[in-house]
């Protein structure tokens, strides 16, 4: 059935209605002003009633990609109505009403590029799941921008949108592999410590791998893997680096999820005691938010960076990768052997001849350097004054 240009408007005030019932249930919560504007931001996009301090501190603290709706909204959204739905009609059927939800969502938040993608993305893998059919996340990743490109080509533009679909690049790239070369590093640092009887570093492995530290790295890997690939378009874009940003983002994404269940559970029920633990929620984001800006040297300002430089960065990234994927592999094949063999030479090399190897790589560095500081746009003029 066509849904006519009436019927679509009369679904969007409808839908906006519901935006702003909401958001005067929020402000019904005990909770301070700039609690409730956060809030309001995490479930519901709404930035507006954010202080410009606050939306300073958190840009500071590297942790401004918290209030924007992305896929860490909809990952919880499909918890949520999974977990109520599945008792109810059974786990197949509620994939669909869970599709739904996810939609209705999108619609609230007024469509945001990052939650558009995050969004068609989580349909995509739900609804294989009810076809049976095996998801490829890169399938749904390029499905998702072909979509939203069909419907405006210049969001490409748009630097939430390459900022999102950055991320999810580099977690799919950098996470995996980078959990695997420390697992290895730990288990050769573990058959050492058994073989020299280091009894401190077996206390200290045992804390490594206990599953609260566990679930740190984990984290910590996420964020590191986001930032590799969306470092040079914020350089490119902002000109900003934060230094201990990573640190204070890893911090924020353990409190974040609780904050966003609770706040829906909390719009659905409104416990006083639920609203107790979702203030002090708000609070510790608070505090998380206001370190960054103490820091000193926290936010470095660089120039920025050339088109090329960016491309070869990547470039450089991705061959880092790739080797370290072929280091770790345990069945190597005849190529991975050979590339293997190529970089232990290399390394022997550069250890055989160190002083001569430090000594390039300084003169190399100086000479940038001095090239940084030439002036690009250099004039000579002469002046013809008519002397013989």
């Amino acid at each position: 059935m066509e849904i006519t240009k009436k019927e679509s408007t009369k679904i969007s005030t409808k839908i906006n209605k519901i935006s702003i019932a909401i958001s005067d249930k929020i402000d019904t919560f005990k909770l301070k002003k700039e609690e409730k504007a956060i809030l309001k931001g995490l479930l519901l996009g709404d930035k507006s009633n954010l202080e410009e301090t606050t939306i300073s501190d958190f840009s500071d603290s590297n942790i401004s990609h918290i209030l924007a709706i992305s896929g860490m909204h909809i990952s919880y959204i499909i918890l949520i109505i999974s977990v109520i739905f599945n008792s109810l009609i059974g786990k197949h059927f509620s994939k669909i009403i869970t599709s739904m939800f996810v939609v209705f969502y999108m619609y609230l938040t007024k469509f945001p590029l990052t939650l558009v993608r995050a969004g068609i993305s989580g349909i995509i893998l739900i609804m294989s799941n009810f076809f049976y059919r095996k998801n490829d996340l890169w399938q749904s990743l390029g499905l998702s921008l072909i979509i939203i490109l069909i419907y405006n080509p210049f969001s490409i533009l748009n630097i939430g949108l390459q900022l999102s679909y950055l991320a999810i690049i580099g977690i799919v790239t950098f996470q995996k592999t980078l959990q695997k070369s420390i697992k290895i590093y730990l288990e050769r640092l573990n058959n050492r410590a058994i073989r020299k009887k280091w009894n401190r570093s077996k206390i200290f492995l045992r804390l490594i791998n206990s599953k609260i530290v566990t679930i740190m790295i984990d984290s910590f890997l996420l964020t590191i893997s986001c930032m590799i690939t969306i470092t040079p378009i914020l350089l490119y874009n902002f000109n900003t680096l934060n230094v201990f940003g990573v640190f204070l983002s890893v911090l924020a994404g353990f409190i974040i999820g609780p904050i966003i269940i609770l706040g829906i559970i909390c719009l659905i029920f409104k416990f006083n005691i639920l609203v107790l633990f979702l203030s002090l929620g708000l609070k510790i984001l608070i505090f998380i938010s206001k370190i960054g800006p103490k820091i000193p040297f926290n936010k470095v300002y660089l120039a920025t960076p050339n088109i090329l430089v960016v491309l070869i960065y990547y470039l450089i990234v991705f061959l880092g990768i790739s080797i370290l994927k072929i280091k770790n592999e345990k069945a190597p094949n005849m190529f991975q052997i050979r590339v293997r063999n190529i970089f232990s030479l290399i390394k022997y090399k550069i250890k055989s001849n160190k002083n001569k190897f430090i000594s390039v790589v300084l003169l190399i560095c100086l000479c940038l350097v001095f090239y940084s500081y030439i002036p690009k746009n250099i004039k000579v003029y002469f002046v013809d004054v008519g002397q013989r």
